[in-house]
Protein backbone atom coordinates (compact mmCIF):
# COMPACT_ATOMS: atom_id res chain seq x y z
CA UNK A 1 0.00 0.00 0.00
CA UNK A 2 2.78 2.42 0.97
CA UNK A 3 4.66 1.53 -2.22
CA UNK A 4 1.55 2.32 -4.29
CA UNK A 5 1.08 5.71 -2.61
CA UNK A 6 4.76 6.50 -3.07
CA UNK A 7 4.47 5.60 -6.76
CA UNK A 8 1.48 7.90 -7.19
CA UNK A 9 3.31 10.75 -5.44
CA UNK A 10 6.43 10.30 -7.56
CA UNK A 11 4.36 10.09 -10.74
CA UNK A 12 2.44 13.26 -9.86
CA UNK A 13 5.69 15.02 -9.03
CA UNK A 14 7.21 14.06 -12.36
CA UNK A 15 4.11 15.20 -14.24
CA UNK A 16 4.25 18.55 -12.44
CA UNK A 17 7.98 18.87 -13.09
CA UNK A 18 7.35 18.35 -16.80
CA UNK A 19 4.23 20.54 -17.10
CA UNK A 20 5.25 23.45 -14.89
CA UNK A 21 8.14 24.70 -17.05
CA UNK A 22 5.86 24.58 -20.08
CA UNK A 23 3.47 27.03 -18.44
CA UNK A 24 6.02 29.26 -16.71
CA UNK A 25 8.38 29.94 -19.60
CA UNK A 26 6.10 32.50 -21.23
CA UNK A 27 4.67 30.04 -23.75
CA UNK A 28 1.02 30.68 -24.52
CA UNK A 29 -1.58 28.56 -22.84
CA UNK A 30 -2.99 25.92 -25.13
CA UNK A 31 -6.41 25.93 -23.49
CA UNK A 32 -7.90 29.15 -24.91
CA UNK A 33 -7.66 28.41 -28.63
CA UNK A 34 -8.16 24.66 -28.30
CA UNK A 35 -11.32 25.07 -26.21
CA UNK A 36 -12.78 27.58 -28.68
CA UNK A 37 -12.26 25.15 -31.57
CA UNK A 38 -13.69 22.22 -29.62
CA UNK A 39 -16.76 24.29 -28.58
CA UNK A 40 -17.54 24.62 -32.30
CA UNK A 41 -17.05 20.88 -32.95
CA UNK A 42 -13.54 21.25 -34.46
CA UNK A 43 -14.68 22.57 -37.86
CA UNK A 44 -12.88 21.98 -41.15
CA UNK A 45 -10.39 24.66 -42.12
CA UNK A 46 -9.23 25.37 -38.56
CA UNK A 47 -6.10 23.97 -36.97
CA UNK A 48 -4.47 24.69 -33.63
CA UNK A 49 -0.68 24.78 -33.89
CA UNK A 50 2.41 25.68 -31.84
CA UNK A 51 1.28 23.76 -28.74
CA UNK A 52 -1.96 25.74 -28.70
CA UNK A 53 -0.41 29.17 -29.22
CA UNK A 54 -1.65 29.64 -32.79
CA UNK A 55 -4.93 28.99 -34.56
CA UNK A 56 -4.84 28.92 -38.36
CA UNK A 57 -8.06 29.35 -40.34
CA UNK A 58 -8.67 28.65 -44.01
CA UNK A 59 -12.03 29.75 -45.42
CA UNK A 60 -13.00 27.91 -48.61
CA UNK A 61 -12.83 30.33 -51.53
CA UNK A 62 -14.71 30.16 -54.82
CA UNK A 63 -11.89 28.24 -56.55
CA UNK A 64 -11.14 25.87 -53.66
CA UNK A 65 -12.55 22.49 -52.73
CA UNK A 66 -11.04 22.42 -49.24
CA UNK A 67 -11.33 24.86 -46.36
CA UNK A 68 -13.90 25.79 -43.80
CA UNK A 69 -17.32 27.34 -43.98
CA UNK A 70 -17.35 30.98 -42.85
CA UNK A 71 -20.14 30.29 -40.33
CA UNK A 72 -17.99 27.64 -38.63
CA UNK A 73 -14.99 29.95 -38.54
CA UNK A 74 -17.13 32.75 -37.11
CA UNK A 75 -18.30 30.32 -34.40
CA UNK A 76 -14.70 30.02 -33.22
CA UNK A 77 -14.27 33.80 -33.35
CA UNK A 78 -17.39 34.14 -31.20
CA UNK A 79 -16.03 31.66 -28.67
CA UNK A 80 -12.93 33.85 -28.45
CA UNK A 81 -15.09 36.94 -27.78
CA UNK A 82 -13.85 38.72 -30.89
CA UNK A 83 -15.10 42.33 -30.78
CA UNK A 84 -17.49 43.41 -33.52
CA UNK A 85 -15.04 46.13 -34.60
CA UNK A 86 -12.71 43.33 -35.76
CA UNK A 87 -15.31 41.04 -37.35
CA UNK A 88 -16.77 44.05 -39.19
CA UNK A 89 -13.29 45.03 -40.40
CA UNK A 90 -12.77 41.46 -41.60
CA UNK A 91 -16.09 41.50 -43.46
CA UNK A 92 -15.10 44.71 -45.23
CA UNK A 93 -11.64 43.50 -46.29
CA UNK A 94 -11.10 43.29 -50.04
CA UNK A 95 -8.40 41.54 -52.04
CA UNK A 96 -6.78 44.94 -52.62
CA UNK A 97 -6.27 45.56 -48.88
CA UNK A 98 -3.43 43.09 -48.34
CA UNK A 99 -2.72 41.48 -44.99
CA UNK A 100 -4.65 43.01 -42.10
CA UNK A 101 -4.18 42.66 -38.34
CA UNK A 102 -5.89 43.53 -35.08
CA UNK A 103 -5.62 42.69 -31.38
CA UNK A 104 -7.99 42.14 -28.47
CA UNK A 105 -7.40 40.79 -24.97
CA UNK A 106 -4.33 38.52 -25.29
CA UNK A 107 -4.98 37.67 -28.95
CA UNK A 108 -3.64 38.97 -32.23
CA UNK A 109 -5.30 38.13 -35.54
CA UNK A 110 -3.86 38.50 -39.02
CA UNK A 111 -5.86 37.80 -42.17
CA UNK A 112 -6.14 38.32 -45.88
CA UNK A 113 -9.01 37.88 -48.32
CA UNK A 114 -9.38 37.00 -51.96
CA UNK A 115 -12.63 35.72 -53.53
CA UNK A 116 -10.82 32.79 -55.17
CA UNK A 117 -9.14 31.54 -51.98
CA UNK A 118 -11.39 32.95 -49.25
CA UNK A 119 -10.37 34.55 -45.98
CA UNK A 120 -7.28 32.96 -44.50
CA UNK A 121 -5.22 33.86 -41.48
CA UNK A 122 -4.16 33.08 -37.96
CA UNK A 123 -4.80 34.03 -34.38
CA UNK A 124 -1.88 34.05 -31.97
CA UNK A 125 -1.87 34.20 -28.18
CA UNK A 126 0.39 37.10 -27.24
CA UNK A 127 1.77 37.85 -23.79
CA UNK A 128 1.34 41.28 -22.28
Amino acid sequence: MLTGLLGVAVGAGLALAIALPLTLDGSPSSALLTEAVEACDSPDGITVQDHGGTLAFDHRGEDEVIGGDIADIMCVFGELDMPSRISTHMGQTTSMDGRQSATWDDLEIQWSYHPDRGMDGMITVVSE
